[in-house]
């Protein structure tokens, strides 16, 4: 038998509530039922997700910002750009050193 584990959702009572409505309203024994059956086929790729109204929430992006970005990433994968080692100890005071400021 596989082992089982819980995973606990945070959520307001009311959310909770309509949530168990909806499931049963759909014909699931529990909320629980229907989100271990979303997770299984979301998984699996059976379930791919789009929310409706999301696009007026991103921010838009014009083309030549579009442009600039994929640019500036094809530069930072061909190694262009200065990095910074994070692993060394001072790493970003002593660049600003280095930067005369």
């Amino acid at each position: 038998m596989e082992k089982k584990t819980k995973l606990q959702i945070p959520m307001s009572i009311k959310l909770k509530k309509s949530l168990e409505q909806k499931s049963e309203d759909l014909g699931f024994s529990s909320a629980n039922e229907l989100m271990r059956v979303i997770a299984h086929h979301f998984v699996k790729g059976n379930i791919s997700l789009e929310f409706a109204g999301i696009k007026e929430y991103a921010p838009m992006i014009d083309e030549a910002t579009e442009k600039r970005l994929a640019e500036s990433l094809a530069d930072y994968k061909a190694g262009r750009y200065e990095t910074i080692d994070m692993s060394k100890p001072n790493a970003i005071k002593n660049w600003l050193n280095d930067l005369d400021v």
